[in-house]
């Protein structure tokens, strides 16, 4: 198993497979012989932490924010398809705590570093992004438009007749777009942070 966290996850999902009440989320939901006929409408990826022991077994993942990712699948396809306050919904809800709560320290202790740049941003980043480039001189702004020409020309859009160009932050490919939101985020005049 190649590491960089993923001993803990492993850990991590092993403890979990022995919490109490954990029974249903061990192994794919056999919903034929439970005459759920309606599971594969309403859950487009099925998962268990079965699959993601066997997933981890096989070097599966590279990081650990791929595990956590499926770990997290398990908790929120049981409860998109229970009813809300139902058992398996508040089972769901209370080991997705547990997870959480351990997960946060293998974060901390296991920071994933840029092997990281292909991970398509998240709508956080996106969101961040987009507020960090107003903050920016229009030089800096240059600089990162003559990057998108070089590296992601998709992403830029001439705005009618005018020298005005519009940056389509979707279309940026991952890797330019962390190095591009590192960019930014260091080019931000420092701020005064009073307590």
């Amino acid at each position: 198993m190649a590491d960089g966290g993923l001993s803990k996850m492993y850990q991590l999902v092993q403890w979990l497979s022995n919490q109490k009440d954990v029974d249903a989320f061990l192994d794919p939901v056999d919903w034929k012989t439970l005459g759920l006929t309606d599971y594969p409408l309403v859950i487009a990826h099925p998962m268990d932490l079965g699959t993601i022991k066997g997933r981890l077994e096989s070097g599966h993942y590279s990081k650990h924010a791929q595990v956590a990712e499926d770990v997290r699948l398990v908790w929120n396809n049981c409860k998109a398809y229970n009813q809300e306050g139902s058992y398996l919904y508040k089972i769901a809800e209370k080991l997705a705590g547990k997870f959480e709560e351990k997960y946060v320290k293998i974060k901390t202790e296991e920071p994933e570093g840029p092997e990281d740049e292909n991970q398509p941003p998240s709508l956080e980043d996106k969101r961040q992004f987009r507020a960090n480039m107003y903050k920016i001189t229009s030089d800096q702004l240059g600089e990162i438009v003559q990057t998108l020409e070089q590296q992601c020309q998709e992403a830029l859009a001439k705005v009618g007749g005018k020298d005005e160009i519009e940056i389509n932050i979707d279309k940026i490919a991952p890797r330019t777009f962390h190095f591009l939101a590192n960019l930014v985020k260091n080019s931000l005049p420092e701020k005064k942070v009073r307590e």
